[in-house]
């Protein structure tokens, strides 16, 4: 089995984010031939408001705000099989490899606390926010996917969800 991995962020990395094709291959790579009995869950964690954070603090700020974020979020896979990846400024994926259906929500639902609970604020029209975090995926086993890219359609259509019904929510569909 492979082991978890996790690609942080550093200052100077925040404008080489990886591609879909870069994540599609990463994950690919931990889904080999063997493991298609394998529970999987596949999250994008999107943090909510991002943008006004970074226009009330600034870019500097912002990239110490998602550094501190992928370090909470590095936390959940420790033990674990999977990959956090950057999926763009201020959305992440979580890939959980060997992980129950009945681990899956509750475990992202604690990653979305945690992140709430690192109290990083911003203003707006003269009010005080807590960054918090939205998140859709989906679980299942791998041979139920296509591939990949459908796994993160899904996922993708799931973040839409979970954010059309308020921000910081969790939203997983189980295949």
């Amino acid at each position: 089995m492979k082991a978890s991995k996790f690609i942080s962020i550093s200052d100077d990395e925040v404008g080489q984010l990886s591609n879909r094709q870069q994540l599609l291959k990463s994950i690919n790579g931990l889904t080999r031939e063997g493991i298609e009995d394998y529970q999987v869950a596949f999250c994008i964690l999107e943090i909510d408001h991002f943008k006004r954070y970074i226009d009330f603090h600034g870019r500097k700020e912002g990239e110490h705000c998602l550094q501190q974020i992928a370090d909470c979020m590095k936390v959940f896979l420790n033990g674990r099989q999977g990959e956090i990846q950057r999926l763009s400024e201020e959305k992440f994926v979580c890939f959980f490899m060997d992980i129950s259906r009945d681990t899956s929500v509750p475990l992202m639902n604690n990653m979305r606390e945690a992140i709430e609970n690192l109290n990083l604020k911003f203003c707006c029209e003269q009010h005080s926010f807590h960054i918090t975090s939205s998140v859709g995926g989906v679980h299942d086993v791998v041979s139920q996917f296509k591939d990949m890219a459908e796994m993160l359609v899904i996922a993708e259509e799931e973040l839409y969800q979970a954010k059309s019904t308020g921000y910081n929510n969790v939203k997983i569909k189980f295949k």
